[in-house]
Protein backbone atom coordinates (compact mmCIF):
# COMPACT_ATOMS: atom_id res chain seq x y z
CA UNK A 1 0.00 0.00 0.00
CA UNK A 2 1.19 3.76 -0.72
CA UNK A 3 2.36 5.47 2.58
CA UNK A 4 -0.96 7.24 2.31
CA UNK A 5 -2.94 4.52 2.51
CA UNK A 6 -1.26 3.11 5.03
CA UNK A 7 -1.66 6.68 7.41
CA UNK A 8 -5.47 6.84 6.75
CA UNK A 9 -6.14 3.24 7.48
CA UNK A 10 -3.86 2.81 10.45
CA UNK A 11 -4.33 4.80 13.73
CA UNK A 12 -0.68 4.68 15.17
CA UNK A 13 -1.36 7.16 18.25
CA UNK A 14 -0.35 5.47 21.79
CA UNK A 15 1.54 2.66 19.82
CA UNK A 16 4.49 2.09 21.27
CA UNK A 17 7.84 2.13 18.75
CA UNK A 18 9.71 -1.31 20.07
CA UNK A 19 12.51 -1.22 17.54
CA UNK A 20 13.46 0.56 14.00
CA UNK A 21 15.92 -0.96 11.54
CA UNK A 22 17.40 1.12 8.72
CA UNK A 23 19.19 -1.07 5.79
CA UNK A 24 20.80 1.67 3.72
CA UNK A 25 21.51 -0.64 0.75
CA UNK A 26 18.13 -2.42 0.36
CA UNK A 27 15.99 1.18 0.51
CA UNK A 28 13.88 -0.18 3.64
CA UNK A 29 12.97 0.83 7.08
CA UNK A 30 11.23 -1.78 9.51
CA UNK A 31 9.47 -0.51 12.49
CA UNK A 32 8.07 -3.36 15.50
CA UNK A 33 5.45 -1.50 16.99
CA UNK A 34 3.36 -2.56 20.31
CA UNK A 35 0.00 -1.54 17.92
CA UNK A 36 -3.27 -0.46 19.75
CA UNK A 37 -5.74 -2.58 18.39
CA UNK A 38 -8.27 -0.99 20.68
CA UNK A 39 -8.04 2.50 18.95
CA UNK A 40 -8.65 1.51 15.24
CA UNK A 41 -12.21 1.86 13.28
CA UNK A 42 -12.75 -2.62 12.97
CA UNK A 43 -11.77 -2.80 16.69
CA UNK A 44 -14.26 -5.34 18.08
CA UNK A 45 -14.17 -6.65 21.91
CA UNK A 46 -13.38 -9.83 21.36
CA UNK A 47 -10.24 -8.83 19.97
CA UNK A 48 -6.89 -8.66 21.77
CA UNK A 49 -6.10 -4.76 22.97
CA UNK A 50 -2.83 -4.53 21.98
CA UNK A 51 0.15 -6.74 20.02
CA UNK A 52 3.19 -6.99 17.83
CA UNK A 53 3.12 -5.67 14.33
CA UNK A 54 5.97 -4.82 11.41
CA UNK A 55 5.57 -2.34 9.50
CA UNK A 56 8.06 -2.40 6.77
CA UNK A 57 8.91 0.57 4.26
CA UNK A 58 10.42 -0.29 0.77
CA UNK A 59 11.98 1.75 -1.72
CA UNK A 60 12.67 4.54 0.63
CA UNK A 61 13.51 7.69 -0.90
CA UNK A 62 14.33 9.73 2.42
CA UNK A 63 14.89 8.68 5.96
CA UNK A 64 15.75 11.44 8.87
CA UNK A 65 15.76 10.29 11.96
CA UNK A 66 17.96 11.08 15.36
CA UNK A 67 19.36 7.87 16.55
CA UNK A 68 18.63 7.47 20.40
CA UNK A 69 17.82 4.14 22.84
CA UNK A 70 14.75 3.12 21.90
CA UNK A 71 12.50 2.76 25.19
CA UNK A 72 9.27 1.78 24.23
CA UNK A 73 8.81 4.88 22.90
CA UNK A 74 4.99 6.37 22.51
CA UNK A 75 3.99 7.46 18.96
CA UNK A 76 2.27 10.60 20.21
CA UNK A 77 1.53 12.46 16.92
CA UNK A 78 1.77 11.39 12.99
CA UNK A 79 1.43 13.74 9.61
CA UNK A 80 1.70 12.40 5.62
CA UNK A 81 1.65 13.77 3.07
CA UNK A 82 2.26 12.08 -0.63
CA UNK A 83 4.66 9.35 -0.05
CA UNK A 84 5.53 10.89 3.43
CA UNK A 85 4.94 10.11 6.97
CA UNK A 86 6.76 11.67 10.23
CA UNK A 87 5.82 10.15 13.58
CA UNK A 88 6.80 11.82 16.40
CA UNK A 89 7.46 9.67 19.41
CA UNK A 90 8.18 10.71 22.94
CA UNK A 91 10.84 8.96 25.00
CA UNK A 92 10.53 8.50 28.52
CA UNK A 93 14.34 8.11 29.47
CA UNK A 94 15.58 11.95 27.79
CA UNK A 95 12.10 13.27 28.49
CA UNK A 96 12.56 14.11 24.58
CA UNK A 97 10.08 14.45 21.34
CA UNK A 98 11.86 12.05 18.49
CA UNK A 99 11.02 12.95 14.69
CA UNK A 100 11.68 10.33 12.36
CA UNK A 101 10.58 11.13 9.04
CA UNK A 102 10.22 8.19 6.08
CA UNK A 103 9.36 8.91 2.58
CA UNK A 104 8.94 5.51 0.83
CA UNK A 105 7.30 3.99 -2.33
CA UNK A 106 5.41 0.81 -0.60
CA UNK A 107 4.72 -0.10 2.97
CA UNK A 108 3.52 -3.41 4.20
CA UNK A 109 2.01 -4.62 7.84
CA UNK A 110 2.36 -8.02 9.27
CA UNK A 111 1.15 -9.32 12.55
CA UNK A 112 4.01 -10.28 14.58
CA UNK A 113 1.91 -12.93 16.90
Amino acid sequence: MTVNEFANRFNLHDSLLEKLVYNKSKNKVALFIDFCYWQQDDYEEDMDETGMILVEFDGVIEFKYAPHEINSDEIVGISHKDNEIILTVFNDISNDSIDIKISANNVTVTNCK
